[in-house]
């Protein structure tokens, strides 16, 4: 079993524009940060004999998700969503919906 987690980045033109040394390497420090926060969710919720390999991307999350059973040969992906209904479902769309359209299908 992976777990895999993705963290999205969303970057805005003044952010850009200065940078501190911690700040240059922010995906690294926020993948860091995530996959502990991760492996004590997974170690709280999941028994150890289930466990396996725990990893986090940074990028789209739909995309990232999408295409991960390609590179970890997986056969399903398990994800979870928030139920969003109605106007706000419409304007945020779904993670889930949209890695159901996108990831690959074997037979």
């Amino acid at each position: 079993m992976e777990l895999v987690h993705v963290v999205e980045l969303t970057y805005y033109p003044a952010e850009m524009t200065y940078m501190s040394g911690e700040m240059a390497n922010l995906e690294e420090v926020v993948e860091k940060k995530a996959h502990l926060q991760i492996e004590t969710l997974a170690s709280e919720m999941i028994p150890s004999k289930c466990r396996g390999e725990i990893t986090v991307h940074t990028g789209v999350p739909f995309k990232e998700v999408a295409s991960a059973p390609k590179e970890l040969e997986s056969d399903l992906i398990i994800i979870s969503t928030h139920g969003h209904t109605g106007l706000k479902h419409l304007l945020m769309g779904s993670t889930t919906d949209r890695v159901v359209r996108i990831a690959p299908v074997r037979c």
